[in-house]
């Protein structure tokens, strides 16, 4: 039974809960399809996604701080050109 599912550039994540007859715990299905590199599944159990959601905004601002930190190297650069 999947209860939610999202979908951004081919990439989907299915949260797929337990079932009571079912030997498996709750875990989270993603996919990536239609990328350069190919396409891959990947099951993850719910510590781990949690562990995800934990690090992935700290991630997500040293990206976007370098990329701050890039564009304004490139305008002292520009300007003294």
């Amino acid at each position: 039974m999947l209860v939610s599912s999202g979908v951004i550039g081919g990439v989907t994540a299915e949260y797929v809960p337990a079932a009571e007859d079912d030997a498996f715990s709750a875990y989270v299905r993603m996919c990536f399809n239609g990328t350069d590199a190919g396409a891959a599944t990947v099951f993850l159990d719910i510590e781990d996604v949690r562990y995800l959601a934990e690090v992935l905004p700290g991630l997500l601002m040293a990206h976007d701080a370098a990329e701050h930190a890039a564009a304004e190297r490139d305008a002292i650069q520009a300007e003294a050109a």
